[in-house]
């Protein structure tokens, strides 16, 4: 049977052991907001942007770690105070509080990841879906002017053969004049949307200013 002194001991050692375990979380979590702070330091909106909510997301990916860890130790050091001083001593009952609410903090961060992580994936199939039309608007501009320049050519060689006044000049003629339209328009639409980005960006410079 172990003697006062040794339990005693064993009791200095377990504290001082959970006392470090505490203080190696308490570090990661610092680390993890220190590097947040740095991430995000030239943002004006960090949850505005998908890079400020990718940092976010990895803070708090190592925050929760941590978090749990810290969880672990209370409770650690909730059934060591039982077992010494009883369930219903003073020590044992600021202990049950401090891990309710430390589960408490576990779960907004928690909650906090899956909003992040939501509005990331909603930002980036935005953009995604944004590329994906002007992208679309630039190949069909493409592919109309190559098409204008053809009917161009069948045109110019419709002339020489039949005359500018024949059904085959005026049938091409048509599709020209039809065709031209459609991509002064579809220019247009892509022209703005261009200017609309940078008059955003500009907007953006200003506000910095």
């Amino acid at each position: 049977m172990p003697s006062n002194n040794e339990s005693t001991m064993k009791w200095k050692v377990d504290v001082t052991q959970l006392k470090a375990a505490m203080q190696e979380a308490k570090r990661a979590i610092n680390q993890a907001n220190a590097e947040f702070k740095t991430a995000t330091a030239g943002m004006d909106k960090w949850s505005k942007s998908a890079d400020g909510l990718e940092a976010k997301l990895e803070q708090l990916n190592k925050v929760l770690p941590a978090q749990k860890r810290q969880l672990e130790v209370l409770e650690a050091q909730y059934e060591d105070t039982v077992k010494k001083m009883g369930e219903n001593s003073s020590a044992a009952a600021d202990l049950k509080i401090k891990i309710e609410e430390q589960k408490a903090t576990i779960t907004k961060t928690e909650t906090s990841i899956n909003k992040y992580n939501d509005q990331l994936s909603d930002m980036k199939k935005k953009q995604a879906e944004s590329e994906t039309a002007t992208g679309k608007l630039s190949k069909t501009i493409e592919e109309q002017e190559k098409a204008l320049t053809d009917l161009k050519k069948e045109y110019a060689n419709a002339v020489l053969m039949y005359g500018e006044n024949s059904d085959e000049a005026k049938a091409l003629a048509k599709q020209i004049d039809s065709l031209s339209g459609e991509l002064v328009d579809n220019k247009k639409k892509l022209s703005d949307a261009e200017k609309a980005a940078d008059e955003f960006d500009q907007s953006l410079d200003e506000a910095k200013k």
